[in-house]
C-alpha cells in the first residue's frame, strides 16, 4: 500500500498509525498518532474519519462471506451431524427464560467486574510501567475468572446475560458508525481510504489463504479477520449474532492482543518507512 499510493508530507507516519489502528483500535491510533505528532498531519482529521468508515463497512461486508458460493472452496465444510448436535445443545440451554431478576443479577456482577478491573488496572500500569490502558484486558479475565469459578450458579443467568451483553454491544456499535464523518472523507481522504481498502484486501485473501491451509471454517475466519480489523467490541457480538458462542472469549481476547502490540508496530513501521 506504501508503495502504490503517495500520502503525501509525513507518509511514512500516516502508515504507522494505519498500521496500529488495524492491528489494534482507536487507542492504539490515538497512542500512535501522539507518539509520531500526527495530529498535525493534515490528513489526521480525514484518518479518523475513514478509520471508522472503512473497518465498519468491512465488517458489514464479512457478514456476507458466508453466501457467496465460489468462496466456499477455501473453508471447511460444516458437518450435518455437527449443526444437529449444536441446535439439540441450543435447545437444552434455553431451560432458564429471560426474567427481570435474572437482568438485575447480570447487570450486578457485569458492574462489580468491571468496577474491580478498572481500580485494579491503574495499580497494575504502575507495577509493571506501562503506559498502555490495562483495564478492559483485566475486566476480561476477571469475567473470565468468575465464571469458571462459579459455573453451577452461573449458569442459570447464561442466556440473559448473553442476551442483555448482546443489545449493549449493539448500542456500542451504533455510537462507532455515527461518529464518521464523510464530508471529510471524500474532501481529502479518498487516497488514505485507497491506502485502508489495499490492507483489507490483502489481509481478507491472506486469510483465505489459511483457511485453505488449516482447513478452517467460514465462520472461524470472519470472526478472527473481525478482531484483527475492529477489535474485540466487534469480533465478539459478530460471534454471538452468528450462533458461535464458542468463538466470543477467544475474538475478546485475541483483539485485546491486538491493543497490546498495536502501537509498538505502528510506531516501528513509521520509523522504518521514514
Amino acid at each position: 500500500a506504501f508503495n502504490l499510493i503517495d500520502l503525501g508530507e509525513g507518509s511514512g507516519n500516516t502508515a504507522g498509525v494505519i498500521a496500529a489502528t488495524l492491528i489494534g483500535g482507536s487507542v492504539n491510533f490515538v497512542a500512535t498518532a501522539e507518539i509520531l505528532n500526527f495530529s498535525t498531519n493534515p490528513l489526521f482529521t480525514a484518518t479518523v474519519a475513514i478509520d471508522n468508515f472503512a473497518a465498519n463497512i468491512y465488517v458489514l461486508l464479512l457478514f456476507f462471506v458466508p453466501t457467496i458460493g465460489f468462496l466456499s472452496r477455501f473453508f471447511k465444510k460444516q458437518r450435518i451431524e455437527a449443526v444437529a448436535e449444536n441446535s439439540t445443545e441450543i435447545i437444552q440451554e434455553t431451560k432458564s427464560p429471560v426474567t427481570l431478576e435474572r437482568i438485575a443479577v447480570s447487570a450486578t456482577i457485569a458492574v462489580l467486574v468491571a468496577g474491580a478491573g478498572t481500580v485494579l488496572s491503574p495499580l497494575i500500569e504502575q507495577v509493571i510501567h506501562t503506559k498502555l490502558n490495562l483495564s478492559i484486558l483485566l475486566i476480561t479475565i476477571l469475567a473470565v475468572v468468575v465464571a469458571n469459578l462459579f459455573p453451577k450458579s452461573l449458569k442459570k443467568l447464561e442466556e440473559t446475560a448473553f442476551t442483555l451483553g448482546l443489545w449493549m454491544m449493539y448500542i456500542f456499535l451504533a455510537v462507532i458508525g455515527a461518529a464518521s464523518n464523510l464530508q471529510d472523507m471524500l474532501h481529502v481522504g479518498l487516497p488514505v481510504l485507497g491506502f485502508y481498502l489495499i490492507i483489507m484486501f490483502f489481509h481478507f485473501f491472506f486469510l483465505l489463504f489459511l483457511a485453505k491451509l488449516f482447513k478452517l471454517d467460514v465462520y472461524e475466519v470472519i470472526v478472527s479477520s473481525a478482531a484483527n480489523i475492529m477489535g474485540p467490541s466487534v469480533a465478539a457480538p459478530m460471534a454471538a449474532s452468528l450462533g458461535q458462542k464458542k468463538m466470543v472469549t477467544p475474538a475478546i481476547f485475541f483483539g485485546i492482543l491486538g491493543y497490546v502490540v498495536g502501537t509498538f508496530i505502528g510506531v516501528s513501521i513509521a520509523m522504518y518507512l521514514s
